[in-house]
């Protein structure tokens, strides 16, 4: 916890004072400020104790780093509204933006690629420790579907919740769709020429 605080105050940090990242850096300190908080809470929920185990398998490091990843990326896409209109600069489509000539959509594009091959190599990952010695300890069994879980609870959560989504928030259940940032709410909009993959994303100024 003492990690996760830090790596919080950090990024407080720079984002008073408006500190030009690059991805790097910024991956670094979104690394401590999810992965030293949530997996060892994950643990504890779970009722178990991995720290041996975390030693023992450079995968299951692995696969907590490409969890965070795919937080990351996801969360990033979704809080954008919120943290554009706040002055919250710590967000990876700033980062994007600022590479690219300010392309919103070439930006979302870009994030929503890195979080697909996330999950490739996440489920390439599992697959191959289930299936040999850690498949075999019922503690990891239940830690890789937990992890799987976090993966698609965080997606749907950051469709759902009015914290990235505004006030009086009701998700229409679009995921194809063209997206409106406004200041007070993200509008999902009937689907009409959007990639099936990746959904649009405009601001208004």
């Amino acid at each position: 916890m003492h990690e996760f605080l830090d790596a919080c105050h950090a990024e407080r940090g720079l984002i008073d004072s408006r500190a030009v990242l690059d991805l790097f850096t910024y991956e670094s300190h979104r690394h401590r400020s999810i992965g030293e908080c949530c997996f060892p809470l994950l643990e504890f929920a779970l009722d178990t104790d991995l720290t041996d185990r975390l030693e023992e398998l450079p995968g299951l490091r692995r696969l907590n780093m490409l969890v965070a990843r795919h937080w990351i990326g996801v969360n990033d896409v979704f809080s954008y509204r919120k943290e554009l209109y706040s002055g919250d600069t710590m967000n990876e489509i700033h980062l994007t933006l600022a590479d690219n000539g300010g392309d919103l959509q070439a930006a979302v594009d870009r994030i929503a690629a890195t979080v697909h091959q996330v999950e490739a190599e996440f489920d390439d990952l599992t697959t191959k420790l289930r299936a040999g010695a850690a498949g075999q300890d019922s503690s990891l069994r239940a830690y890789f579907d937990a992890l799987e879980a976090m993966i698609a609870g965080n997606l749907e959560w950051s469709y759902l919740t009015p914290r990235y989504n505004g006030p009086g928030h009701t998700w229409n259940g679009q995921r194809d769709t063209t997206v409106i940032l406004t200041p007070h709410r993200t509008l999902y909009l009937p689907p009409t020429h959007t990639s099936p993959t990746t959904p649009m994303a405009t601001d208004p100024h």
